[in-house]
């Protein structure tokens, strides 16, 4: 097959024939988000019960293991059965009761931790074991530490210290107890060994290219059982604003019907999968997959198994527009709300054009004053001196009814260039005269700083 190329910048190609693209073809105006979501709840059973298939990514533990059965190929092994030996001088602690305790070993062995407790009418001590661990092996020594890792007011070290000594290590698959995440979905054998799955929301992602990690979140005690939101990690764990969901650009794809594991498709009727923007914290923050059932006629959990679902995001930004730097006002140090107010920046240099995206930055008059001339100045390093690049008289139409202006609203709607300023060492916002506050909730605001005779 003859080589076919597209030449960079060239309107109206055209390619005859068939098109083979080794990896994705990504757009810069559309980006794709695709993941199969599983959520089924705990089951516990044999391979009938689980129709001889695991789901990868959940975790199992087998709780009751039967000769002859094989999970080793598909087993990620979290924890399997240390069997130990232990010396304890035990204090005078009378009632003392600590689990998850952790202590340091002589192997190589991790994960370990095992609960203490002193009976209240003996003053004999007990130990079992919470966590097995990992990589321990025969003759392997943990110590706890009296004093310091338990009984931080009764016993102490070296005196109270107590020494494990492993003894022996069950194989950590094929045995019961053993806890592992599943890697693969068939196992070599599977027969009647009794496997009982935690049942959390699994997320297998097939594509990604929305430049930021989803984060899907599903707690039916907090928020409406059955009702999964998927968040931009920036905007959880960084407070980004700009990471959301504009209903005008986004796109969301999902089967409008489903069969939920193990579902009698023969009696009841399938489940309803409703889909849109939602607001977890914020509007427009999130989005929502819920799941009703119309033969109960409600919201149900637990019915996810390899539940499709794509999200599309258009935007108009181009690689070529991506600012030189971007800085959140409230983030360098900004006030929420004030009448003027400046912060300092560390050198921003060649700029010549200014954007404002994201949050709820606003500013209006209040019904004392008839307007306010508002700016934004840029201070320029070469000149020790501040330049006005932005400003705007806002006016107050109800100043005759005492009431105050209806708000300029910021995010998205100051774009403005000017003369090249080689070096920016500051940003300054004004309000003349000012209102006791004439911007309000600024601390969300983002602002752009291009090179813009580089992108024209």
């Amino acid at each position: 097959m003859a080589t076919k190329y597209i030449i960079n910048n060239l309107a109206n190609q055209t390619i005859s024939g068939d098109l083979n693209i080794d990896g994705n073809l990504i757009s810069n105006n559309t980006s794709v988000y695709r993941a199969l979501l599983t959520q089924t709840g705990s089951i516990n059973g044999n391979s009938g019960d689980f129709n001889n298939r695991l789901i990868i990514g959940e975790t199992y533990e087998i709780t009751d293991y039967q000769d002859y059965d094989d999970f080793s190929n598909v087993a990620d092994v979290q924890s399997g059965i240390l069997n130990y030996d232990f010396t304890w001088v035990v204090p005078n602690a009378p009632g003392l009761q600590v689990n998850g305790v952790t202590g340091s070993t002589d192997g190589t062995g991790v994960g370990a931790s095992f609960n203490i407790d002193i009976d209240g009418g003996t003053g004999l001590g007990s130990i079992s074991i919470e966590n097995a661990g990992t990589d321990y092996e025969i003759g392997d020594t943990i110590t706890i530490l009296g004093g310091i890792n338990y009984g931080q007011n009764q016993g102490v070290t070296p005196d109270n210290d107590i020494i494990i000594t492993v003894t022996a290590v069950t194989p950590p698959i094929n045995s019961t107890g053993c806890i592992f995440i599943a890697t693969g979905d068939t196992p070599i054998i599977w027969g009647n060994s009794v496997l009982t799955s935690v049942g959390d929301l699994i997320v297998d992602v097939l594509e990604n290219t929305l430049g930021d990690e989803l984060v899907w979140v599903y707690d039916p005690n907090e928020y409406q059982v059955g009702q999964y939101a998927a968040l931009f990690s920036e905007y959880i764990n960084n407070n980004n604003l700009c990471k959301k969901f504009i209903s005008s650009k986004t796109q969301i794809t999902a089967p409008s019907l489903i069969i939920p594991f193990n579902g009698d498709i023969y009696s009841n009727l399938p489940l309803i999968v409703i889909t849109g923007i939602g607001s977890l914290i914020d509007d427009g923050d999130e989005i929502i997959l819920s799941v009703f059932d119309t033969n109960i006629v409600d919201f149900v959990g637990d019915s996810l198994y390899y539940t499709p679902i794509e999200i599309k995001l258009n935007s108009i930004t181009t690689q070529e527009e991506e600012p030189l730097i971007s800085i959140n006002w409230g983030v360098e140090g900004g006030d929420d709300n004030f009448d003027t107010y400046d912060i300092e920046l560390p050198p921003i240099l060649n700029v010549s054009r200014l954007t404002t995206s994201c949050g709820y930055a606003t500013a209006h008059v209040h019904q004392d004053y008839e307007y306010s001339d508002l700016s934004i100045d840029l201070y320029d390093n070469s000149i020790e001196d501040w330049v006005t690049v932005w400003e705007y008289t806002l006016n107050n139409p109800n100043y005759n009814v005492d009431d105050d202006s209806p708000d300029f609203n910021f995010p998205g709607n100051i774009d403005v260039t000017f003369t090249n300023i080689t070096s920016v060492g500051g940003i300054r916002v004004t309000s003349d005269p000012g209102q006791e506050q004439t911007y309000h909730d600024f601390d969300t605001l983002r602002f752009n700083f291009f090179n813009w005779l580089n992108i024209i």
